[in-house]
C-alpha cells in the first residue's frame, strides 16, 4: 500500500499516539502484557497492532485517492454553479461514510470576481448534511492553527494532511487531506483546495470494533 510522501506517514502516527490506549485499553492491561508469560496473548495484541496499523492504512489510502480525483474534477470545470458543487459534495459523502465532511475551497476571487472567498462545505449533521460557506465563517487563508490545512496546502501547492484540529464547521475534532486543483492547467497557481474531514471519533470508532 502506498502512502504519499511524510505528511500521511505523520498522520498515521499522530493516530497511532492518540489511540494506542484503545488497544492497550489501560495502563493495568500494558503492565500485564509486558510481564506476561503467556506468547499467545502478547501474539494476540501483536496481530491487533498490525491490523490497526492496516485499517489505518487503508483509511489513508482511501481519502487520498478520492480526494485527488475531486481535485482533477474540479480542474476540469473548477467554478459549476453552487447547486452542482453541493450535489458534488453530498455525492461524496453519500459513497464515503469515513468523510465527516467534504469541500471546495477557492483562493480569493477565484471563483468570482465579486466575491472574495467562497468555500463551500458539506459536513454531516446527526443523519443529514449541513452546508456552510466556510468563507462566510472565517478567513480560511489566514497562517492560523485552524486555517492550516488549507493555508499549507495552498501555499506549498501540495498535498497535505492536517494534524488533529476542532472544525469550525463541524464541531468536532477532525484531521483533514487537502489537495490544490487548478484553472488551465496551471499548476503553479492553485485555484483552491479540495478538503475531506475525518472525525476522530470515527478512528477511535474503527480501531475500537477490531
Amino acid at each position: 500500500m502506498k502512502f504519499s510522501g511524510i505528511k500521511s506517514l505523520r498522520f498515521l502516527l499522530i493516530v497511532n499516539l492518540i489511540f494506542g490506549a484503545a488497544l492497550l485499553r489501560t495502563v493495568r492491561q500494558y503492565n500485564d502484557f509486558v510481564h506476561s508469560s503467556e506468547e499467545k496473548e502478547k501474539e494476540k495484541v501483536v496481530a491487533l497492532t498490525k491490523k490497526a496499523a492496516q485499517e489505518l492504512g487503508a483509511i489513508v489510502a482511501h481519502v487520498e485517492e478520492r480526494t485527488k480525483k475531486m481535485a482533477a474534477a474540479f480542474s476540469k470545470n473548477s467554478t459549476p454553479p453552487v447547486s452542482d458543487i453541493k450535489k458534488q459534495l453530498a455525492a461524496e459523502l453519500d459513497s464515503n461514510e469515513i468523510f465527516l465532511g467534504s469541500g471546495v475551497l477557492y483562493a480569493p476571487y477565484a471563483y468570482s470576481k465579486k466575491i472574495y472567498l467562497f468555500g463551500p462545505y458539506l459536513h454531516r449533521s446527526g443523519k443529514s448534511y449541513e452546508f456552510t460557506d466556510a468563507g462566510m465563517v472565517y478567513d480560511y487563508t489566514a497562517d492560523t492553527k485552524k486555517s492550516k490545512f488549507f493555508y499549507n496546502a495552498f501555499s506549498q501547492n501540495q498535498t497535505a494532511w492536517s494534524e488533529p484540529f476542532w472544525g469550525e464547521a463541524s464541531k468536532k475534532l477532525v484531521v483533514t487531506y487537502s489537495v490544490p486543483f487548478y484553472v488551465n492547467g496551471d499548476i503553479e497557481k492553485p485555484s483552491g483546495i479540495i478538503v475531506n474531514s475525518i472525525s476522530i471519533d470515527e478512528i477511535y470508532n474503527i480501531l475500537s470494533s477490531l
